[in-house]
């Protein structure tokens, strides 16, 4: 017998904040059957791609990668960790946070 895979991708709008990624998880799980085999496949948060865009054009343009000498890149960069971080925070449960 051949095995029968469901696959899901997400992205984008999908996974924009923590909000969404919750919506995301709970579709995941309602679609959890015994012996039926689930693929989950996410890409970037929304405006994640956007943002790595920019990161790359501005230390393309400065010529060096470093935050000293391209502080717009270093700028965006920030912006990503801080994005991340907190749609990381706001899902933890109290539990984990502690």
């Amino acid at each position: 017998a051949t095995d029968t895979y469901t696959v899901h991708k997400f992205g984008g709008s999908s996974l924009a904040d923590a909000a969404r990624i919750r919506a995301v998880a709970g579709l995941i799980v309602s679609q959890l059957e015994d012996g039926k085999r689930n693929v989950t496949v996410v890409s970037a948060m929304g405006g994640v791609t956007n943002m790595l865009d920019a990161a790359i054009a501005q230390a393309l343009r400065t010529g060096v990668p470093n935050a000293k000498h391209a502080p717009h890149y270093a700028e965006t960069l920030d912006a990503l960790r801080a994005k991340h971080a907190a749609v990381a925070e706001e899902l933890l449960t109290p539990e984990l946070k502690d």
